[in-house]
């Protein structure tokens, strides 16, 4: 599966901590092993060997994020809760876009370590809020309206 060229390098590291045990029978996440190095998406259409992240509740479950992966048929009557996180490269942005939907009265109570970790921080000049010389984005006041 490696690929024939050159591909993106690792930007992301995904985590998943396992607040209930992660089982077969409650839909582990599946993960094609190798998968990172193809330098392509999968064929939907393609079967592939996969393993699951079998963990007990407190564990976590770590994988590089152009690793291939899925959830798994959940077949018994209790949930798989789990607490999923990202680490990305200071250029990759947010799942959620917290510059644009954080209100300054929050923004106002974090430090800027936590800011710069919600992406508030451009870099280089990725993030750019049209001031090359901004230390960080603007609040999201006028942006969102109220949450219903």
């Amino acid at each position: 599966m490696p690929a024939d060229g050159p591909i993106n390098p690792p930007v992301i590291c995904n985590v998943m901590w396992a607040i209930t045990d992660f089982t077969v029978e409650n839909g582990a996440t599946r993960l094609v092993p190798g998968s990172r190095l193809s330098g392509v998406e999968p064929d939907p259409e393609a079967t592939f060997d996969t393993v699951q992240a079998i963990a007990p509740a407190g564990c976590i479950v770590l994988w590089e994020g152009r690793t291939w992966h899925a959830a798994s048929l959940n077949t018994r009557r209790t949930s798989r809760i789990g607490i999923t996180t990202y680490w990305a490269a200071p250029f990759i942005r947010h799942l959620l876009n917290f510059t644009y939907g954080t209100r300054s009265e929050v923004i106002a109570g974090l430090s800027d370590h936590e800011r710069a970790l919600m992406g508030f921080g451009p870099w280089s000049t990725y993030g750019s809020i049209g001031d090359f010389n901004a230390k960080r984005a603007s609040p999201g006041d006028e942006n969102t309206g109220e949450l219903k």
